[in-house]
């Protein structure tokens, strides 16, 4: 008989350290943060500084904060936000990530909701974001202005916190989250108002490596869902947490060797980019986190090499959150898997679409695959970007991971084109160490790759358009047919049937 969820919840709990020395009396206390202040980030940092003042918690740059630190610090921006956001909705520019920390924590202490977004949305975008989200106020750090200048500046300085009354009740839903647009226009989801199934975060709690007090780097944006879960998590265990801003491979090596340094959470691209400029193994890391896109099977077995059994791979939706988690024995004994599903999550494959089963009836991700004999995942893209070509479907992400894994190829990206006679034909965008080196991918993929796989055009481009958590803007690729001098390639039509 299996013990109930919330047992095995506070026994995953009691494993990580995160309510010791003292676990009745740490609970307690953190239940008595929630009732007040909700299920929010504010709840969790309050939580630590009133258990530990001074242990560290956040460096940015040459800035290093503790709890209480922080606390006062979210406390004082509180006390500066125009009164107006207290009953209202807040935009946050992710310009800088201790700004929008300290912002998602003021919020929090206000009650209002707040909706942390991108820059690279574009400032057409977010004012488009803003009026359909009835966003009273939009706060920006000083670098950005220039380009939101009815933005309201976003700054550390300013007056003492005098701890501001808390307006109205705590309410669920205070934290939004956009999309990231790479299927189609940023949606903006609302956090759920019960998150993962209590069986799946003990499941992640017992799976990962991780512990209360822990080094953690993260260099990934908060208006993106994977950093944002992982902030939490940060915060809940009473971490170390280093944040990054858009680190090159150099800033993130340099940070994962600095002492203390032991889980650092990131996207397939800056696991690339590290992999393609290793250093040595930084002696106290012992967890890679990946998630928010598709890791090829090639960088998994590279990385486990170089790293050692480090290396965890998530799937998941900012909509649904956690779905499917890969540990390092099944990386690399299955590395193009997304490993198994998650206890309590209610995944099922139907007709080759991964879907989930719930209470509203059947929720589809989006995603194809399959499930293996011994219950792993295996995806195959997305159902939306599939190609037709004389008969044949292709999966534009199988045949990019196949491209990046020629060493002299950096990135690239394969779309489809209307074409009368096959339906589509296949452009590719390339990054190339060299654009000399066209004419040897044109060898390459008339030697290696089936006909229905060839690209009929090759455009050689300086980089793709990616979001800050490294994932594709497909509706984006057009633009570099813009690209002055950029070498370009047509190839010679095949001469094949149509299935």
């Amino acid at each position: 008989m299996k013990p109930p969820a919330a047992l095995t919840f506070l026994r995953a709990m009691w494993r990580t350290g995160a309510l010791h020395p003292r676990p009745v009396r740490s609970s307690l206390s953190l239940l008595l943060d929630v009732l007040r202040h909700g299920p929010s980030l504010y709840a969790l940092v309050r939580w630590q500084a009133r258990r530990q003042p001074n242990a560290p918690a956040v460096v940015w740059g040459d800035l290093h904060l503790g709890y209480g630190a922080l606390l006062d610090r979210a406390d004082a921006l509180a006390t500066r936000l125009p009164t107006r956001s207290r009953h209202g909705a807040v935009g946050v520019l992710d310009g800088d990530p201790l700004l929008t920390l300290l912002a998602l924590l003021a919020c929090g202490r206000l009650g209002c909701r707040v909706l942390p977004l991108s820059p690279r949305l574009g400032p057409q975008a977010v004012r488009a974001v803003q009026i359909r989200q009835g966003l009273g106020i939009l706060l920006c750090p000083d670098a950005l202005l220039a380009a939101y200048p009815d933005a309201t500046p976003l700054r550390l300085d300013g007056p003492p916190a005098t701890r501001p009354a808390r307006r109205g009740r705590a309410r669920a839903g205070q934290l939004g989250l956009l999309t990231s647009g790479s299927t189609g226009r940023p949606r903006v989801i609302r956090r759920p108002g019960r998150g993962p199934a209590l069986m799946t975060l003990a499941a992640l709690l017992n799976t990962l490596p991780l512990r209360a007090g822990m080094g953690a780097v993260l260099p990934l944006p908060l208006s993106h869902g994977h950093g944002l879960a992982f902030l939490g998590t940060c915060l809940f265990l009473g971490a170390r947490l280093r944040l990054l801003r858009a680190p090159t491979p150099g800033q993130l090596w340099g940070a994962l060797h600095e002492p203390g340094a032991e889980v650092v959470t990131l996207v397939p691209t800056q696991l690339h980019r590290l992999m393609s400029t290793p250093w040595p193994r930084p002696a106290g890391l012992h967890g890679v986190l990946c998630g928010s896109g598709p890791l090829d099977p090639d960088l998994a077995c590279r990385t486990l090499a170089h790293l050692g059994p480090v290396l965890f791979n998530q799937y998941g939706t900012t909509e649904t959150g956690p779905l499917a988690l890969a540990t390092p024995a099944d990386l690399l004994a299955a590395p193009g898997s997304v490993g198994r599903v998650l206890p309590g999550v209610p995944l099922s494959v139907l007709e080759g679409a991964v879907a989930l089963c719930t209470a509203g009836g059947l929720l589809r991700t989006g995603d194809l695959g399959h499930l293996d004999g011994q219950g792993r995942l295996w995806l195959r893209g997305r159902a939306d970007h599939l190609i037709v070509t004389g008969g044949e479907n292709l999966n534009p992400e199988t045949l990019e991971a196949r491209l990046r894994a020629w060493p002299y190829v950096q990135d690239c990206a394969v779309q489809g084109l209307p074409d009368a006679e096959y339906g589509q034909q296949l452009r590719a965008f390339v990054v190339l160490d060299d654009p000399a080196d066209l004419a040897r991918f044109q060898a390459d993929c008339r030697a290696q790759l089936p006909r229905a796989h060839r690209p009929h055009e090759v455009h050689v481009v300086p980089a793709l358009p990616r979001t800050d958590a490294g994932k594709l803007l497909r509706g984006d690729l057009e633009r570099l047919l813009a690209t002055p001098d950029a070498p370009v390639a047509a190839a010679e039509r095949d001469a094949r049937s149509p299935a």
